[in-house]
């Protein structure tokens, strides 16, 4: 019977990739533009935002809240935060984080064979630091991608378990410094929330799901209790 539940569970799974793939294609590009806008000029004025020192954040593709100006943000010199950018392994199912310097830097990323940058292991003939490697690049805070939401913070990805296994690797590393959980904060339009995710035992919930018109705190008994908003 649990067979059979785990299939119907992917099978759900399958199907709400599939629905939100075309919902995510039909939004315009001035929607996703301006949806944008509103996601991040309220990450940037959030209590989780304003307290991260080291932030882990996607870099986006077409039909994604475009990072870019948090990216700016959270690299300008006198920001007093560090950021790190994903780098996927396929062979190897690995998502490494590798810290990223400055704009130039940043925008002088090669993209991979899915067209999304990503950050070279070395950075001026050395090797780039990668996040969780010493305590000083614990994350605190994760801005995550996905494909949908719901109201409990549920989070469906892409189907790779990339960031599952991220979260988890991020939250080890911190409780092995004696440090508290990262904040797990995903940027969505406001299409990708849904009535229910459907979630495994693998599957992490978020603490935070930020959209245009709505912030979703978790009630989830892991989640980071930070006021969303500012007070």
């Amino acid at each position: 019977a649990v067979g059979n539940l785990g299939m119907a569970l992917q099978q759900a799974k399958k199907a709400l990739r599939r629905s939100m793939g075309s919902t995510l294609n039909a939004l315009s590009s001035e929607d996703v533009e301006a949806q944008g806008r509103d996601v991040v000029a309220k990450v940037l004025s959030c209590e989780a935002f304003k307290q991260a020192r080291a932030i882990a954040l996607y870099c986006s593709m077409p039909k994604e809240i475009e990072t870019s100006p948090l990216f700016e943000e959270v690299l300008r010199p006198d920001s007093g935060k560090i950021c790190f950018a994903p780098r996927i392994f396929p062979d190897t199912g690995v998502m490494n984080f590798y810290r990223v310097h400055s704009m130039e830097d940043w925008k002088a990323f090669p993209a991979n064979k899915w067209g999304i940058i990503e950050p070279p292991e070395l950075f001026e003939g050395q090797a780039r630091e990668v996040a969780l490697a010493q305590k000083s690049s614990l994350i605190d805070l994760i801005i995550t991608p996905g494909l949908a939401f719901d109201a409990r913070c549920g989070r469906l990805g892409r189907g790779k378990g990339y960031y599952d296994r991220f979260f988890k690797q991020c939250d080890d590393a911190l409780q092995a410094c004696g440090q508290p959980p990262s904040c797990k904060l995903a940027v969505a339009f406001d299409q990708q929330l849904v009535p229910e995710v459907p979630m495994d035992g693998h599957d992490v919930f978020l603490d935070l799901v930020a959209t245009p018109s709505q912030w979703i705190q978790s009630s989830h008994p892991s989640a980071i209790h930070l006021p969303a908003t500012e007070k």
